[in-house]
């Protein structure tokens, strides 16, 4: 059922953020009067979400309407296989969702740049399988991407960033 529909479902709750995305960019304040503004970035990441989930959803009704399960033998079909596997996504959605919350709960106090990297760190590890770590590489591209969007929205744009202890 999951399977069948999985498209559909994904496709419509990235539209409905991306047009919470673009909605809650109309309270973004610059600190200057410029052409291209703090809202500008995250108002064309908005609208690129939602024309890929419609176009996310268009193949999940192509992919409904040509659907036909799969025919095994009695006694062959692995549910438990399928259960295992679900569970583990909804803990990885989970732990990521935490790890997204805690990320928000320490920016003020840490900063952008410091919360950001460890947050991308821990992010990378989690996300990667326990043998290929590369904690060295992650860090590096943690570092980097956090100061370059840092200093992208504060050069760029005029938007301040929190800057925590680093402040």
């Amino acid at each position: 059922m999951a399977e069948k529909y999985g498209d559909i479902y994904s496709s419509i709750f990235m539209m409905l953020f991306a047009l919470l995305m673009y909605i809650s960019t109309f309270n973004m304040q610059s600190m200057a009067e410029v052409s291209v503004g703090p809202e500008t970035v995250p108002q064309i990441v908005a609208i690129g979400i939602f024309i890929f989930s419609v176009i996310l959803l268009l193949q999940g009704i192509k992919k409904v309407k040509s659907y036909s399960p799969p025919v095994e033998p009695e006694g062959t079909k692995d549910e438990t296989e399928n259960d295992y596997s679900g569970k583990k996504s909804l803990v990885s959605v989970l732990i990521t969702l935490l790890l997204v919350i805690c990320y928000v709960l320490v920016m003020p106090i840490l900063g952008f740049i410091i919360s950001s990297t460890l947050y991308l760190i821990v992010q990378f590890c989690f996300l990667a399988k326990r043998e290929n770590w590369n904690i060295p590489l992650y860090a590096l591209i943690a570092v980097v991407v956090s100061v370059s969007v840092y200093f992208f929205f504060r050069n760029l744009f005029y938007l301040m960033l929190p800057q925590g202890i680093l402040g």
